[in-house]
């Protein structure tokens, strides 16, 4: 397993459920994804369960597989959803947890300023959202610069 950054999209909720300790937290700009090895999401994980690295993280996930188990149970098998996330935890927590670098932070930081920027300068310009290709058509600059418009 490990945790894969991304950028925090515009429509993301402010509070989220972490994966592994299961509180609510605030998102922010970069999302700390926990993903299997097989490319499932698992889902987001605090920035408090990320400082408690890889081992913290993996002893959290069987802690709350364990709670959900029994809460499983007090509900006499009615939650089939419940035991199948507490056995997907468990199994997760056996899996080798690799964090991100700080390189990798830094990459991502500097990716997500450059995609900003690039944001902001189409907006500049008015050339962000006017077709689906992202580009004003020739024939429209033709007809600005010769003063058709």
């Amino acid at each position: 397993m490990k945790v894969q950054l991304e950028r925090k999209i515009p429509t993301c909720p402010e509070q989220l459920g972490c994966v592994v300790c299961q509180q609510k937290f605030t998102v922010p700009n970069i999302r700390s994804l926990l993903c299997t090895d097989a490319g499932l999401i698992q889902g987001d994980v605090c920035p408090t369960c990320l400082k408690s690295k890889a081992t913290g993280i993996k002893c959290k996930m069987r802690e709350q597989s364990g709670l959900l188990l029994r809460q499983a149970e007090l509900e006499h098998g009615r939650s089939l959803s419940l035991r199948q996330r507490a056995l997907e935890l468990l199994a997760a927590s056996q899996e080798d947890i690799t964090l991100p670098t700080l390189f990798t932070w830094m990459g991502k930081r500097l990716e997500i300023l450059a995609q900003e920027t690039q944001e902001l300068e189409a907006a500049r310009f008015g050339t962000g959202n006017s077709c689906a290709c992202g580009k004003r058509s020739r024939l429209r600059i033709v007809f600005e610069e010769d003063g058709f418009s």
